[in-house]
């Protein structure tokens, strides 16, 4: 379903080079619910929105059913992420002008959703939401506010959902109604990537993934030829070497 492979990006700041992703490959089946856990830095962030993207690659493929993300002219890459990707970020992204049923039909403005609005509003009752659908998000509080970040990305019934920290601000009852769908969604054929600190959350998944094996196995394969130069700079390598060291401990 979805595919990474050989992912490397790297950051510059104040004219510092970092390498974040070096060569980290990942696989998420249809079916699959996949928790991806490490400590903060480590990268997973990163990764998703390489996955959903968000964040083109310095080298290495994304495909998504055998289909390349990246590579496609802006308004191509968007139509290809409304269509078949689903996000819900820790930070909701709400619009706040909009009521809790208009965020919801949102999407289907960049994507066809047959019956949009009567799709959003049986998404909200599901997520224990029937009785707020006229209000703004200063009205809610935060775990309601992240299950309607959960129903959007629901709406067009994407291939596959990239979740950050979906349950880093909830209460138990919020945590546990998005982990529940979560886990449906991904039962019902399509793919769940998500990243997350919590280790009752990641529990729920049908596989946790940690962030220093990846980089473990990336640093056993050899560089794309375009950063060879790269792999042959020792302090590089020195630095790749301590990050997955520091995150397997």
């Amino acid at each position: 379903m979805l595919e990474l492979c050989a992912i490397h990006k790297s950051y510059t700041t104040r004219g510092q080079r970092r390498d974040v992703l070096c060569g980290v490959s990942l696989q998420v089946q249809a079916g699959e619910f996949v928790a991806l856990c490490g400590p903060s830095g480590s990268g997973k962030t990163t990764l998703l929105l390489t996955a959903g993207g968000l964040l083109q690659p310095d080298a290495g493929s994304v495909r998504l059913r055998g289909d390349p993300v990246y590579g496609r002219p802006a308004e191509a890459l968007a139509a290809f992420r409304a269509e078949n990707i689903g996000f819900v970020f820790q930070q909701f992204h709400l619009v706040p002008y909009l009521t809790v049923l208009q965020n919801v039909i949102f999407p289907s403005l960049a994507a066809r959703v047959a019956d949009a609005q009567v799709r959003a509003r049986k998404l909200l009752v599901t997520v224990g939401l029937e009785d707020r659908l006229s209000h703004l998000p200063t009205q809610l509080s935060t775990g309601e506010r992240q299950r309607v970040a959960l129903a959007r990305a629901l709406l067009t019934e994407p291939r596959v959902i990239l979740a950050d920290e979906p349950t880093g601000n909830l209460d138990t009852a919020s945590a546990e109604i998005v982990i529940d769908q979560l886990r449906l969604f991904s039962q019902g054929g399509h793919a769940v990537l998500m990243v997350t600190h919590e280790q009752t959350a990641a529990a729920r998944a049908s596989r946790v993934v940690q962030m220093a094996a990846l980089l473990q196995e990336a640093l056993a394969k050899p560089l794309p030829g375009c950063l060879q130069e790269r792999s042959q700079n020792p302090e590089v390598r020195s630095q790749n070497l301590r990050i997955a060291r520091d995150f397997a401990d």
